[in-house]
């Protein structure tokens, strides 16, 4: 649990402090891109995010990286097998109880990087053209 704290903690402050996120190399990414501006009041919104999302997809996701602007975070899912991912992936890009999530944590967009049952490495949804 303190190691999940600490990198929520400096992925906030890599945020912050204005740096890039890095392009993910081979790992599977969810990139979820907050309407919010990176500040220490953004600790418990990730923090919240992480316990719903583990209900909504059914595994934990573990914070790797944040980048300022609107507030965006990386998560690694837990479980890389296949059809994990393509759960999350089919939870992110159709209607389901992932859209709960979207409104409650003004969720502007979410990136897939590197998930196997995409035709692409990289898929932006965008949820702000809905709104």
């Amino acid at each position: 649990m303190t190691d999940h704290l600490d990198r929520t903690r400096s992925a906030i402050q890599h945020s912050i402090d204005h740096h890039r996120l890095r392009l993910p190399t081979d790992k599977p990414i969810l990139r979820v891109a907050f309407d919010h501006e990176p500040t220490w009041e953004l600790l418990p919104l990730v923090e919240a995010f992480d316990h719903d999302a583990f209900y909504v997809f059914g595994q934990a996701l573990n914070i790797t990286d944040a980048y300022y602007g609107c507030f965006e975070a990386d998560f690694e899912p837990s479980d890389k097998s296949e059809k994990r991912l393509g759960y999350i992936s089919q939870k992110v890009t159709t209607i389901s109880d992932f859209d709960d999530l979207i409104e409650k944590y003004r969720i502007m967009s979410v990136r897939l990087f590197n998930f196997p049952n995409l035709t692409a490495s990289e898929l932006l949804v965008n949820f702000t053209a809905a709104t």
